[in-house]
């Protein structure tokens, strides 16, 4: 799974149920595949304390590839996307 779909996957429930971008950030919602504002830290970040960690604001969301690797996406586009995809129908596929 790609950084992308990761952070689609954890937030499409919300979206399908109409939860507006606002409450999607109000809720800092997180996972071990992506999250909500907050920090994203790269692994080594444990080990090293001199390792920064990123910043997000609150309208940006980080997804997690299988490779451990984050990305970072603006929530309004990917809640769009979303959106788009149910319109035509793609999103059943993605449930499944």
């Amino acid at each position: 799974m790609n950084a992308r779909e990761a952070a689609k996957r954890m937030i499409r429930p919300y979206v399908l149920r109409g939860d507006s971008i606002h409450s999607l950030v109000d809720g800092q919602m997180g996972s071990y595949i992506a999250q909500i504002g907050n920090y994203v830290c790269p692994p080594e970040a444990l080990e090293d304390r001199s390792i920064r960690c990123r910043k997000l604001t609150s309208r940006q969301i980080a997804g997690r590839s299988a490779d451990g690797k984050w990305e970072v996406f603006d929530l309004s586009d990917l809640y769009a996307e979303i959106q788009a995809e149910a319109r035509t129908g793609l999103v059943q596929a993605a449930l499944l």
